[in-house]
């Protein structure tokens, strides 16, 4: 009888397992490219406890689920989440609520939410120092490349204008790393940009010379911030939001008065001399007021898509569209009392290449709903109604896409940065692991490139523009991530 060869029989293991993960890649991908229809996640106020909840739905209105529902009477785990949810490197969501927690200060909490086994668990509560006292209001956490989480805090600090906090995944630590102050920016009311450069870019509400508000960068290796630009009435007043980079590299934004009649404008800051220049005035007519973060997004038509409280046709605000190359701006859509008006958060551009987004007013019990808008066909649906008792009201942040095949493909041993994203001709890859394989495909589920880099990090060359998928396979396991491709 003939003895088997240990070595090949490891061998012709190992080959056969590879082959099952490829052929099930491909599987899954057929699966949900086919479909095409997107899952979120999102927060809400009131719900059951009307307290509030976390909660998921899919693209086409369906599917609606309470995943959390947040009980500050019962277990101090915080009330009111505002803002978009952030999800880090381990796989968990991080947010933030208005108000709650341990202590007699009452003044929010900081959460992380495990959606493989949707168990929630509160990490900090603001004001536990004398020192401190930042709020939550409409702040969202961003990932740096040394793993720590980020944020601002609206209020509070040493100074009583902000802070930049952070918050270590691994440990759950809390830090303060930076305290905003009136000379150099106070009261930021808007999201960190995370540019290629490795720095930060923010807005602050106030402060600088004209007490008008400011842009600043920070960047999170040396810890250093720098005031950049300060507005004024001629070029708006009182930035209130998160900035944009476009393809020409540079930062867009938006403020809440000043301008040609003060009813704000659009602003664009060159990286490069720190010139802040204004681009457009907002009016009545075509939509003004964006006091609120994260009012818009980058898409992969090159444009600007972001949304407005007031103006517009109707008086609820519009979903508008800003071409950085021509400077054209342009109204999508005019909201409206039946289908949803004064959207306060930023739309999110998902895998099939649609926007979606919320409004805090408005709908069938007016009360907010889910949008969904076909940025080739040019329609707004109204894809799901908020009724204040199962599925909450009055959402005041933004949604976050699911992975596709989540809870399938996805292993946290293998997570991967991609960066940055979006792109426009490269982008780099890093994994824990050395990468055997690299897939990326098109959101019809063709492949598009194949490679085999066996290494940790690896630079990506990108044929765009569009959406893509890239998977990358190493002895961690799948792992799949999203990215738009500028023109």
């Amino acid at each position: 009888m003939q003895k088997s060869n240990p070595l090949l029989s490891s061998f012709k293991l190992k080959a056969t397992w590879k082959a099952f993960i490829l052929l099930f890649t491909f599987q899954v991908f057929c699966i949900t490219n086919k479909a095409q229809t997107p899952s979120f996640l999102g927060m809400n106020r009131f719900g059951i406890n009307s307290e509030g909840i976390l909660f998921k739905v899919n693209g086409d209105g369906s599917g609606f689920s309470d995943l959390y529902d947040f009980k500050q009477y019962v277990d101090s785990s915080g009330l009111d989440p505002f803002g978009t949810l952030c999800k880090a490197i381990n796989n968990k969501y991080y947010g933030v609520t208005y108000s709650g927690g341990t202590g007699s200060i009452y003044s929010g909490v900081i959460f992380s939410f495990d959606l493989s086994t949707n168990s929630y668990q509160r990490l900090y509560t603001f004001g536990q120092t004398s020192a401190t006292f930042p709020m939550g209001y409409d702040q969202n956490f961003i990932q740096a490349n040394n793993g720590l989480l980020y944020a601002m805090s609206w209020g509070g600090g040493l100074h009583g204008g902000g802070a930049i906090y952070t918050l270590d995944p691994s440990t759950n630590a809390y830090a303060e790393v930076y305290q905003f102050n009136k000379p150099t920016g106070e009261l930021p009311h808007g999201n960190f940009t995370y540019t290629a450069n490795g720095k930060f870019y923010g807005t602050t509400f106030r402060g600088g010379a004209n007490d008008s508000g400011t842009v600043f960068s920070y960047n999170p290796n040396s810890n250093v911030y720098q005031m950049l630009s300060g507005l004024n009435s001629s070029t708006g007043d009182f930035p209130s939001c998160t900035l944009v980079q476009a393809s020409n590299g540079k930062l867009y934004g938006t403020t809440v008065r000043g301008g040609l009649i003060n009813q704000g404008s659009i602003f664009s800051l060159d990286t490069g001399t720190n010139l802040l220049t204004k681009v457009y005035d907002f009016d009545t007519l075509h939509g003004y007021y964006t006091e609120y973060s994260d009012n818009a997004i980058l898409a992969s038509d090159g444009k600007i898509y972001g949304t407005t409280a007031l103006g517009g046709g109707n008086g609820g605000g519009v979903l508008y569209s800003f071409d950085p190359v021509s400077n054209t701006y342009n109204v999508e859509y005019h909201f409206t009392n039946s289908t949803g008006y004064s959207s306060v958060s930023a739309p999110l551009q998902a895998s099939d290449g649609n926007l979606y987004g919320m409004t805090n007013l408005g709908g069938a019990h007016g009360l907010g709903v889910v949008f969904r808008y076909d940025l080739s066909t040019h329609t707004y649906t109204d894809i799901m109604d908020f009724d204040a008792t199962v599925s909450g009201k009055n959402p005041t942040g933004g949604l976050v896409e699911l992975p596709l095949g989540v809870g399938i493909i996805s292993k946290q041993e293998n997570q991967f940065e991609l960066f940055p994203n979006p792109a426009k001709e490269s982008v780099r890859i890093s994994c824990p692991n050395p990468i055997d394989e690299i897939r990326v495909t098109d959101v019809s589920g063709r492949e598009i490139q194949l490679l085999k880099p066996l290494q940790n990090n690896y630079s990506l060359q990108m044929n765009g523009p569009g959406i893509f998928f890239v998977t990358v396979i190493s002895k961690g396991g799948i792992s799949t991530k999203k990215i738009i491709v500028l023109p």
